[in-house]
């Protein structure tokens, strides 16, 4: 029996020790799975505050169950309370509800709201889906709430912004169309620009250009009338140029009032609008058509048809703009329109009124350059000397009548030639340098150079040549003046010079060896006739000897005075030959008590030239000072030489009398002399001189006190 209760003891504490260990097994894993229900709650939490949208779970009866922290910060705390109480202060469920429609249809539903909280009202999306059992009952709502608010401020940005687009699209494109309408405007405004300048270039008469510039500009604007005025050169009166409108109110118009548009001269009255125009130089536009054609005249009787001609033209408005080239205003063009015209209107106008005035004055310039022309082509032809034209480049482009007689070629023949080919070939180097020297400076001249002719002659010619305008480019013009008359009379001028000076020389020469054939006679007739020692007699015989010295040397020095002029040109030293000059006449002046002095400059360059002109001129202006000073009180000739850049100045003067001022001006004449009772040749020739070697003469004089009278003399080589 013990053995029986003692092992049913065991069985139980065996069961017991087993449900208690089953008991322990048991309360671990539900500990364990408490534990892990919490981290899957915490995780569950970790997860809905991550998200970032507000999540609240609301039983069947729409009591709130949970929200996460997300959903608080935006609503405030409400769990355990009615939703609909809590956020949208209602009594019973909110119209809409979604969280109704999920219960009922069991799906996802997606609603956007507004809502004031305590940061302002925001905007939210709010979206609900069931949440079921394991047998699939609906047993509560999980709500997501979402700030949409950034959304929606960007959302409300980008449709202002599509309508401003959207506006400005619209506004681009009509302005766009505005371009458009206008380039082809533009387009067919320089159209019509161009149409005038063809004609213009094609030497269509001025009055047909007016005529295609106011169709033009009626037609492109659309306006009822155009026209153009023209400032007469009186300044007082524009002239009615050109005119563009209905042709039956035209001649209603006219016949209405008896003048005739085209031609119509119009006063410049004070008051009138065309006054007023051209003297502001600025566009004017009006609506007082009665005004408009008041304007046209300062006839009291023509001004009371002024009412009915406006009614006439049907004009609403008119602009007026100044026709204006390098600030001055040549005339007027005006429109007439029967629309209100607008600031846009005026500016057109003026725009295209700038264009006409340089038209308008480009095809007086061409006219005025045709007559100029013309008068230009009569000129040569009437001229005495030969005119040839080329051009920079030396084709000969137009002659004169002379040209033609002078050389003997026809004009064709000319057109066919080089401008230096008129030049015998021995010529054409020196002609061909000067030409282009001519060109470079504008202007030069070739003086007694030869030039051939048809027929072969040569004829000698002065050339003088200069740059001009002609046919609107620059040409050159050679003027060959036949010098052939003129060499012959200087020729003959230089004969009587010549003649005169060896008269005067002559002159002298018998003086001074008639005084030396006296003074030897004497000698001999104190040796044969009256007794003297030996010593006496070989002092007389020195002095004879010395006599017939100096006849020698007074021969010899006029042998070099009067050596042939047409000995080659050859460097001359002006010192040395100012020197034998005053050797030469030494002995006459000091017998007329007239002194020389000299002051000449050393080191000087030589002149190229014949030597003998150099005598020529020293023996001319001494007898002029000589005569000069003939009852003067004091008699002194001063000879000076200096250098003047590339010239050698060459100076005599005299304390004589003087040149009278009403005789200045005939002073190269050539029978001048400063006394009353001679007649000379002096002066002409030695200017005459003087310019063959590329100088002149330059004359000094006051009466009663003397005169000086210097050379310049080149020292490059001329003639």
């Amino acid at each position: 029996m013990r053995r029986k209760l003692r092992k049913k003891w065991l069985q139980y504490e065996i069961r017991r020790e087993s449900t208690e260990k089953a008991l322990r097994e048991a309360e671990e894993a539900l500990w364990k799975a408490i534990v892990r229900a919490e981290d899957e709650r915490a995780k569950l939490e970790s997860v809905l505050a991550a998200i970032g949208d507000g999540i609240s779970i609301q039983d069947t009866n729409f009591v709130i169950l949970y929200q996460n922290q997300v959903h608080k910060e935006v609503v405030g705390d409400h769990v355990g309370e009615y939703c609909y109480r809590a956020y949208a202060h209602q009594k019973s469920v909110c119209k809409s509800c979604p969280l109704a429609v999920c219960f009922e249809d069991g799906k996802i539903h997606t609603v956007e709201r507004s809502m004031t909280t305590n940061n302002g009202v925001i905007h939210v999306e709010i979206t609900v889906s069931p949440l079921r059992d394991s047998s699939g009952e609906i047993v509560a709502g999980i709500e997501v709430v979402r700030d949409i608010t950034e959304r929606k401020r960007i959302e409300e940005e980008l449709r202002r912004y599509r309508e401003q687009l959207e506006e400005l699209v619209q506004e681009r494109t009509a302005e766009l169309r505005q371009e458009i309408a206008e380039r082809r405007r533009f387009e067919e405004e320089l159209r019509l620009l161009q149409r005038i300048n063809n004609a213009m270039n094609t030497g269509v008469v001025m009055d047909e250009v007016l005529k295609i510039a106011v169709e033009g500009v009626k037609a492109l604007y659309d306006y009822a009338a155009c026209d153009i005025f023209l400032l007469e050169d009186n300044k007082k009166e524009l002239m009615y140029a050109a005119l563009a409108m209905d042709t039956n109110i035209l001649r209603q118009i006219e016949k209405l009032t008896g003048l005739k548009a085209h031609g119509l001269r119009i006063p410049l009255f004070e008051g009138s609008g065309f006054k007023r125009v051209l003297e502001s130089k600025k566009v004017y536009f009006t609506e007082d058509i009665v005004k408009v054609f008041e304007d046209f005249t300062d006839n009291k009787m023509l001004k009371l048809l002024a009412a009915p001609v406006a009614s006439l033209s049907g004009f609403k408005s008119v602009i007026r703009a100044p026709l204006v080239v390098e600030n001055e205003a040549i005339g007027i063009i005006g429109v007439a329109s029967k629309r209100s015209v607008t600031e846009k209107d005026a500016e057109v106008l003026e725009r295209f009124a700038s264009q006409i005035a340089l038209v308008i004055r480009k095809g007086r310039l061409e006219e005025g350059l045709r007559e100029s022309e013309e008068k230009y082509r009569a000129l040569m032809d009437d001229a005495g000397d030969a005119i040839l034209l080329a051009d920079t480049e030396g084709n000969l482009l137009e002659v004169n009548k002379k040209a033609k007689e002078l050389f003997g070629y026809t004009k064709e023949e000319f057109l066919n030639m080089k401008y230096v080919q008129v030049y015998p070939e021995e010529e054409q180097r020196r002609a061909s340098a000067a030409f282009k020297q001519m060109v470079a400076k504008g202007s030069g001249s070739l003086n007694d150079v030869l030039v051939r002719t048809k027929d072969g002659r040569t004829v000698a010619v002065d050339v003088t040549s200069s740059v001009v305008e002609y046919a609107g480019k620059k040409v050159v013009q050679g003027i060959f003046r036949d010098i052939t008359e003129r060499k012959k009379s200087e020729e003959a001028l230089r004969e009587a010079e010549r003649s005169a000076a060896k008269g005067i020389v002559a002159a002298e020469i018998a003086h001074e060896i008639n005084n030396s054939l006296a003074n030897i006679e004497t000698a001999l007739f104190i040796i044969n006739n009256i007794h003297t020692s030996s010593r006496y007699r070989q002092d007389i015989l020195k002095d004879v000897s010395e006599e017939i010295d100096r006849m020698s040397g007074i021969v010899k020095g006029i042998l070099e005075v009067y050596r042939s002029d047409d000995s080659v040109i050859q460097p001359v030293d002006i010192n040395a030959e100012v020197l034998k000059v005053i050797k030469l006449t030494q002995r006459r002046l000091d017998g007329k008590g007239i002194s020389v002095v000299s002051n000449l400059l050393h080191d000087l360059p030589s002149i190229p030239c014949h030597p003998g002109h150099i005598k020529q001129i020293l023996l001319n202006l001494i007898k002029n000072a000589e005569e000069a000073m003939s009852s003067s009180p004091k008699k002194l000739i001063s000879i000076s030489t200096e250098k003047e850049g590339s010239f050698i100045k060459l100076k005599v003067k005299d304390t004589g009398c003087g040149i009278p001022e009403e005789r200045k001006n005939v002073i190269f004449n050539h029978l001048f002399s400063s006394r009353a009772e001679l007649s000379g040749l002096g002066l002409p020739i030695c200017r005459q001189i003087a310019k063959k070697y590329g100088g002149d003469v330059k004359i000094e004089s006051k009466e009663g006190k003397g005169t000086t009278v210097t050379i310049y003399l080149s020292t490059e080589k001329h003639g």
